[in-house]
């Protein structure tokens, strides 16, 4: 298995005029390394959230150029496995999520992760690791890692999990199978 470091290159765009960081053949299975969706800004919670780089959110590790890959081939991505670091930050702020009314400024909170489960204060949760960030370069200008669309991007979807498939539309369209 060959791997892919996070440091070996970072992306906070799809765009095919990216130079590739890696060069693939069909079938290559690759451990990809990642860092968290603020690239690892927030390390505790003295962090002000409001002072991080909003430019650096959002990244993915790339791009990994397919060789032989044409506009318009189908892509087939099988997660085989999600590897959890042993920390994640939660952050809030006003006027977001289910909560944001009552909060007043942004804050962070580093939560633990151990087998399996956050631990938020006394209360362990049981968690169901997923791809945030994954996708291909769109045909046309370059579209924010951030932004999920027919290309991929941040898709935060709990059902693109191990041992699931994506299937890409390379640089057109992306499908989901079950």
């Amino acid at each position: 298995m060959e791997y892919l470091s996070k440091e070996a290159g970072i992306i906070y765009e799809f765009n095919r005029q990216h130079e590739p960081i890696k060069k693939v053949h069909s079938g290559t299975t690759l451990q990809i390394e990642t860092y968290d969706c603020f690239t690892n800004q927030i390390r505790s919670e003295d962090t002000p959230v409001a002072r991080i780089d909003w430019n650096r959110v959002n990244p993915a590790t790339g791009p990994i150029y397919v060789e032989g890959a044409m506009p318009g081939d189908v892509l087939k991505v099988k997660i085989e496995q999600i590897e959890l670091a042993n920390q994640g930050v939660m952050v809030v702020g006003p006027q977001l999520g289910v909560m944001g009314q009552h909060i007043t400024e942004m804050q962070s909170k580093i939560i633990s992760v151990e087998n399996g489960h956050a631990l938020f204060d006394d209360v362990r949760i049981p968690l169901n690791p997923m791809i945030g960030v994954i996708g291909v370069a769109p045909e046309g200008d370059g579209i924010n890692c951030g932004t999920p669309g027919s290309h991929g991007g941040n898709m935060d979807n709990k059902m693109v999990a191990e041992v699931q498939h994506c299937i890409f539309q390379y640089l057109q369209k992306v499908h989901y199978l079950d």
